[in-house]
């Protein structure tokens, strides 16, 4: 979140733009799909080097489908937090990085 504060009034303009139906950026384009299908490979090539070393248990390709969700979500509530030091959103991620720490742990996906 530090490297992203200097460049937060430009990521909010870009995620504006993205919500535009006409936009090249916006989640339904072609383009915008083919970028976000790299961008889960390169998650899902991290997650299965964790796998394969076996410092988180096996999650698949559901794994980073759920990393990307979480990061959008993240970044959406960054942008919108107006809280002094955005301390709303740091206690969230920290919320859910515990959360996802505890899944880990307990073996994955299966509850």
């Amino acid at each position: 979140m530090e490297r992203l504060s200097p460049y937060e009034e430009f990521i909010g303009a870009v995620y504006l733009r993205a919500l535009q139906p006409s936009s090249k950026l916006s989640p339904l384009s072609l383009q915008s799909q083919e970028h976000n299908l790299r961008y889960l490979r390169f998650i899902r090539e991290i997650l299965a080097k964790a796998e394969l070393e076996e410092e988180i248990p096996k999650v698949g390709d559901i794994g980073a489908y759920a990393f990307g969700i979480f990061h959008l979500a993240m970044i959406t509530y960054w942008l919108q937090d107006r809280s002094p030091g955005k301390e709303q959103t740091l206690a969230l991620l920290d919320r859910c990085l515990k959360l996802a720490t505890h899944l880990l742990k307990k073996g994955g996906w299966d509850w």
